[in-house]
């Protein structure tokens, strides 16, 4: 096992295309070890905002494989820590509703010209 606390600062020296700056001031923020919560944290922001390339991604999930058997603790339980994965996104809290997503013409009330609505009477032409 290597010691994840030099790694830090080879991150930050990165290229802006390897690792994009947002992320470099949350590797900022770790604590001289991190923590297996605060790497996937970092790698949950790169991954999902396309912050960082291939080569960094695998660094990131190396240091978090490694953080979690020094804490002695399974990546599972690191993600049931992870708070921001168990928020639902803006737009569903602000809507309220459970799709982003409108609801297709047919379930408003409407009908669209592929799919002409259904005859009252089952049994009519």
């Amino acid at each position: 096992m290597s010691d994840t606390s030099t790694i830090a600062p080879l991150l930050l020296n990165l290229s802006d295309q390897a690792l994009d700056p947002k992320a470099k001031e949350l590797i900022r923020a770790w604590q001289p070890t991190p923590l297996a919560l605060e790497i996937l944290r970092t790698l949950d922001l790169c991954v999902h905002g396309s912050l960082c390339d291939g080569f960094t991604i695998k660094v990131l999930e190396i240091l978090l494989n490694e953080a979690c058997d020094k804490e002695g603790t399974t990546y599972e339980e690191v993600v049931g820590k992870a708070t921001w994965r168990h928020q639902k996104p803006y737009s569903l809290r602000k809507r309220g509703g459970h799709t982003p997503f409108p609801k297709p013409k047919e379930a408003r009330g409407g009908y669209s010209m592929t799919h002409p609505p259904l005859p009252l009477n089952p049994r009519a032409p």
